[in-house]
This record gives C-alpha cells, structure tokens and sequence, in this order.
C-alpha cells in the first residue's frame, strides 16, 4: 500500500511539474475567432499591468475526487519575474533569467535557463497576458466569461485542455484549469494587490541542482 501510495504522489508530481514547466514550442499562427475577442480583451487588460500580487487555493482532481489541496501567493513583476510560495515553504521562482524550483521538503533547488523563445510557465503565461498563448491553442467560448482553450496540434503534449474564468473586476482572471486527461489543477484567484515589492532570493542550506544547458 506504502508503494502504491509513493507511485501515486510522484506521478502527481511528475504531472504538477509538467504544468508549471511546459515547454510549449511557439509554432503555428494565430487562432483568429470572434468568440474569443473577450478572453483577448482580459489578456490585453493583464499586459496593462506592471506588477501584482495574488492570493490563491489550489486543487488537484484526479478522476473526479480531489487529493491535494493548498494555499499559496504568486508574485508577479514585468518583464518575467515570479515567485510562486505554497504554504508549506516550496516555491517557483523566476529572475528574469532562471528558473528555481525549490523543495524544501527535499532540501533542494532544480534551477534552469528560463528561455524567452518559449513558454515555461504556462499558469503564469495566462495570468501575465501573454498574448503567445493564443499562438497554441484553439479558443472556444463555452459559457459566459468562460473560455476552454485546446492545444494545436504538435504543440503542446502534456495537456490537454485548459480552462479559463474571466473576471470583470478588478484582475480580469478569477480561475484556471489545466488539465491532461483525468488529471487537473484547479487555481483560484482571491485577493490581489498591485503593490511592488523586492524579490530575494535565499537558498542557504539547500542542495541547488542546475539543469544542464
């Protein structure tokens, strides 16, 4: 049972992983669709931004039943520097430059080159604005405010649809789904705050792994 339950954490893991590092190749043309001309609008309104903070509660739903939940806030500033902190101390943090994933439940650091070529964050790809999102997937308006959006063709293979939930106040997006199969991750917005604030990153005590190039 000990077994079964390790193989299922480290598959959802793998999945989560997947999720917020994708590395979507930016490859087809624009989908262009009048249905979509409100989420482009709420995309247009999030370039707006210079920087903000959210609040968030996350799930993650596998065939239906939910078997993780948690808390955390996302940082984000122009031109691509994030920090997403989950309550339990781990974090995805972005310099503009690399990226870190830090477990600290692990005692360590993946860092990467964060590449501009691609995206390889595809939450914060969708909550910055970023217009490149349109150029992977297909974009179908399925109830009012909300958007389910599909990826083309050869483009994105780890997921395989995602949902969106615009917001007519205040931040133009209030939730997000990203799905592979029977598998998502449900991402709720509940406070925001446009304040700035200064990034630092401390790594003291922890093993920093780095990708190779």
């Amino acid at each position: 049972m000990r077994c079964i339950l390790l193989e299922k954490k480290n598959r959802v893991f793998r999945f989560y992983f997947i999720v917020w590092t994708s590395v979507l190749l930016l490859s087809s043309f624009f989908h262009r669709s009048v249905s979509a001309q409100e989420i482009k609008e709420a995309f247009e309104s999030l370039r707006k931004f210079q920087s903000w903070q959210v609040e968030f509660y996350e799930e993650i739903v596998e065939k239906g039943s939910i078997i993780e939940r948690r808390e955390g806030k996302i940082y984000f500033e122009k031109p691509l520097k994030f920090k997403i902190s989950y309550q339990d101390g781990n974090e995805v943090l972005s310099d503009g430059t690399l990226i870190y994933f830090v477990r600290k439940d692990k005692n360590k650091v993946y860092a990467r080159e964060l590449k501009n070529e691609v995206s390889e964050n595809l939450i914060v790809e969708i909550l910055r604005g970023s217009d490149r999102v349109f150029d992977f997937f297909f974009v179908k308006k399925i109830d009012e405010g909300e958007y389910e959006l599909y990826p083309k063709k050869d483009v994105i293979k780890n997921v395989s649809r995602v949902i969106v939930y615009l917001n007519p106040i205040v931040f133009p997006i209030k939730k997000v789904e990203i799905w592979k199969g029977t598998l998502g991750v449900k991402l709720e917005i509940k406070n925001v705050s446009f304040k700035k604030e200064s990034m630092r990153f401390s790594f003291e005590g922890l093993n920093i792994i780095r990708e190779p190039k």
